[in-house]
């Protein structure tokens, strides 16, 4: 009886072995996985925890609830891009783009209500646990109710430009990536401490801590060269961001989780960093996208990330298959 068993243990070894036997699905896909989004253009992404996930797109908010595999447009009340949103939680959120003021839900947007607290363009919105922060063509805002009240705690930021973004570490560690500029706080937006990166145009930032972060954008002005660099109070310093020698090149996003950062942009730009931002690789994007916009990435943790993509995709990296039902055996 034990040869017999033995010899069975031995075939069923075998059989897992032969050539042309699948290995039992993994748990993640490898790679950057494309997923539709069901919308025309995606802007901006925001990363709330393994299933959820806001994105801002050219006709209001999408969201998933699956961890990306699929997006479902949330009724929004008003016309016009969202070029950026971020949530404190799964329910409570902030929108900012191509209206008046800002945009919030407090049921993880399936209602919202536009609140008008500054005049002129809106560039940026960031919601935190217990502040949110609207940027503003005006100025700085803040809210401590969740967006209900604002007040202003900075003038606009100068010189004023089209494009600007900011990003806190915490309620009074802050960056405004602002053109040429990057501006840092330590308490709260009240005053600031400017680097001018001359050979830099900002897109966007990331507070590393107290008067330190990470600025990304090009070269300069319509260089299309791309650029990541480190900023230390008024000193800044490129990392080691080689070119793929391909032409008009921009960091257009940048997400960190711990010391593993992300950078995204245009022309297929997908550059991943584990050590801090000191050394960069690029990414190997599926076939089709080595020429497409990356507007924007958000990470959960070092091995994760979304990216919003111009032609209305998200990539997503490591997917999941928990929810994956096309691929799931």
């Amino acid at each position: 009886m034990p040869v017999r068993r033995l010899l069975l243990a031995l075939g069923l070894l075998l059989l897992v072995l032969a050539p042309g036997t699948s290995a039992a699905p993994s748990g993640e896909l490898p790679g950057w996985t494309p997923v539709s989004c069901s919308c025309a253009r995606a802007l901006s992404v925001d990363v709330v925890d393994t299933d959820r996930a806001f994105l801002g797109t050219s006709a209001g908010v999408s969201r998933t609830d699956n961890g990306g595999w699929t997006w479902r447009p949330l009724a929004f009340p008003v016309s016009g891009e969202v070029r950026r949103l971020s949530f404190a939680d799964r329910d409570n959120g902030a929108t900012v783009g191509d209206f008046e003021g800002v945009v919030v839900t407090r049921d993880g947007g399936d209602s919202w209500t536009q609140f008008r607290p500054w005049f002129g363009r809106s560039y940026d919105v960031v919601a935190l646990p217990e502040v949110w922060y609207g940027l503003a063509e005006s100025g700085l805002y803040a809210s401590t109710d969740k967006g209900r009240v604002w007040k202003r705690v900075h003038d606009s930021f100068l010189p004023r430009t089209t494009f600007q973004r900011m990003h806190w570490s915490d309620r009074n560690t802050g960056v405004v990536a602002n053109g040429a500029y990057a501006f840092t706080t330590t308490d709260g937006g009240r005053s600031w401490t400017s680097a001018m990166t001359s050979s830099l145009f900002a897109f966007d930032g990331i507070s590393l801590g107290p008067g330190e972060a990470v600025v990304a954008g090009e070269r300069s002005v319509h260089s299309g060269f791309p650029w990541v660099g480190h900023v230390e109070a008024s000193r800044h310093a490129p990392y080691r961001f080689t070119s793929r020698n391909v032409s008009d090149e921009q960091v257009h996003g940048v997400a960190r989780s711990g010391s593993t950062f992300y950078a995204v942009g245009v022309e297929g730009l997908l550059a991943r960093s584990t050590d801090a931002g000191e050394t960069w690789a690029y990414e190997t994007t599926p076939l089709s996208y080595e020429r497409s916009t990356f507007y924007d990435v958000d990470t959960l943790d070092p091995e994760h990330a979304m990216v919003a993509v111009y032609s209305g995709r998200v990539l997503l990296r490591q997917a999941s298959r928990v929810h994956d039902v096309t691929t799931t055996t």
